[in-house]
């Protein structure tokens, strides 16, 4: 608990926390732009966007294991929307792979069990990114984004958290616009 400590106490209005704010509020924009693709490959391209610049934001708080984490969601969702272009599968060995990175670095960085929580996601957010249905896709979406919630509550990433309520939301708002209401149009 030491380390939530220090988190806490961190000044809120120091230049690396304004500009990781910042950033976190650059990332869900491209996030709520990437829930509304309709398009697979647009949804890979706005979310790996998204999650790369919130990686920078956990930088500036030095919230290390969600910043490694979301870096590598993002580097994931770049080499997923490149072998969905190829209209192929991701092979089981990759995925072994950005596992085993994800679970690894999010060792090396562990100090509390609230860095159990971006390395969880992280690994749902791989699952997410290998379903071959949009719809899923956005449904893994919005079940990870609970655990980055507390994780940034935590790290004090106030606008991180904020935004990804702001991103779930967008993204229940596609769930139902491109899920929901064609199925029952299809029931009509």
């Amino acid at each position: 608990m030491r380390w939530f400590r220090e988190r806490s106490t961190i000044n809120m209005l120091t230049t690396n926390y304004i500009i990781s704010q910042v950033i976190f509020a650059i990332g869900a924009v491209l996030g709520a732009i990437g829930a509304q693709q309709k398009a697979k490959k647009n949804i890979l391209i706005f979310f790996s966007a998204s999650t790369f610049v919130a990686s920078i934001g956990f930088v500036f708080l030095e919230a290390y294991p969600g910043a490694l984490s979301l870096f590598m969601m993002a580097v994931f969702g770049i080499i997923n929307y490149k072998f969905d272009e190829k209209e192929k599968k991701i092979p089981i060995v990759i995925l072994a792979i950005f596992i085993a990175i994800v679970v690894g670095l999010g060792i090396i960085t562990f100090t509390t069990i609230t860095d159990a929580l971006p390395i969880i996601a992280a690994v749902c957010y791989i699952f997410a990114m290998i379903q071959q249905k949009e719809n899923r896709v956005r449904l893994f979406t919005v079940s990870n984004l609970s655990l980055f919630v507390a994780y940034d509550l935590i790290t004090t990433a106030y606008i991180a958290s904020l935004t990804d309520g702001i991103f779930a939301i967008s993204t229940i708002i596609a769930i139902a616009r491109y899920d929901i209401v064609p199925m029952f149009k299809k029931a009509e």
